[in-house]
């Protein structure tokens, strides 16, 4: 999978400021927020998260709303499997600029991989009324029209199943035994009770007319 990170730039450098301002980082290194993002893009791509993590992170102590860094780390979480984990930052740093088209892309594809498949498609919705297409779009869109079907599939079959299920042997079997035993009110107490709980199913039903009408 291909590697969709933002090397963006500040027309006035800044500062990372934890101890003033500048940030110490590995081997006492003083970096501006653009040297650091830069640093960290090359350590994402050169598969040392670690220190990309490190990286953002100290960006977004400075700037917590600094999109680059945001949209890099929601990157790296959906990478290493937590989709769920980078949404917050995909989600901040497309709010911060919503004209980077790859921000809608990775925020789309963090919301699928994490199956939140009806937020999913209001963002895709919404990008695509802001004019987002491309061919990364039409794969992540196909996606998700699938799951999205699949989803109902399985929700359908489910109530299938639920509306298919009736009451238990040992159900049916107490109900008969008060029955036939003279105990009308008990069977007709029973057989209501089944009614409410299994209302497509037809022995409740008819069990409840036959001591009704005997």
């Amino acid at each position: 999978m291909q590697l969709h990170v933002v090397t963006g730039s500040q027309s006035i450098p800044q500062t990372l400021g934890v101890w003033g301002s500048w940030i110490t980082y590995t081997y006492s290194m003083h970096l501006t927020i653009d040297q650091a993002l830069l640093q960290a893009v090359e350590a994402h791509k050169s598969g040392k998260l670690h220190d990309a993590q490190r990286l953002y992170r100290a960006i977004l102590q400075a700037q917590p709303k600094h999109p680059d860094a945001n949209h890099n780390l929601g990157v790296l979480a959906v990478g290493v499997g937590k989709p769920e984990a980078a949404l917050p930052f995909l989600k901040t740093a497309l709010e911060a600029n919503q004209q980077q088209r790859q921000f809608w892309i990775s925020y789309l594809n963090a919301l699928i991989e994490a199956k939140q498949l009806a937020q999913a498609t209001n963002i895709l919705s919404e990008g695509k009324r802001l004019g987002l297409t491309g061919d990364a779009v039409t794969p992540l869109e196909q996606k998700l029209e699938r799951l999205v079907h699949e989803s109902h599939s399985k929700q359908s079959q489910k109530t299938t199943h639920l509306l298919a299920k009736g009451p238990s042997q040992q159900e049916i079997n107490y109900l008969v035994s008060n029955h036939t035993a003279g105990n009308f009110d008990v069977a007709e107490h029973l057989a209501k009770a089944l009614t409410l709980k299994f209302p497509n199913h037809s022995f409740g039903w008819k069990a409840l007319g036959a001591i009704i009408y005997q």
